[in-house]
């Protein structure tokens, strides 16, 4: 009788959820951490160029203007995917 009960009480979807809870923070930490990535090399290479930008010619310098709209870009990017971790957390 009371192997009856557990089994009407317990139905496996709370092991399913936080399976998948920790495979869906997994996933959204490995983009996180990839945006950092590229932000940290493009903010290298940035650096470097506008330690030489006096020197740069027309065409190095929309090269330039490039790195910098990129980097800029990867900034919005990661702190949209933080605001959607954090708004996932908040929901879970």
């Amino acid at each position: 009788m009371s192997l009856v009960r557990l089994s009407n009480v317990y139905d496996g979807t709370v092991g399913y959820n936080k399976v998948h809870w920790r495979q869906t923070f997994y996933l959204e930490a490995i983009k996180i951490k990839g945006l950092v990535y590229q932000i940290v090399i493009i903010g290298l290479i940035w650096t470097g160029m506008a330690f030489f930008f006096q020197k740069m010619d027309s065409f190095s310098k929309f090269i330039f203007y490039a790195a910098t709209s990129w980097l800029l870009f990867l900034i919005v990017i990661l702190i949209k995917q933080l605001f959607k971790t954090r708004h996932n957390d908040e929901d879970s």
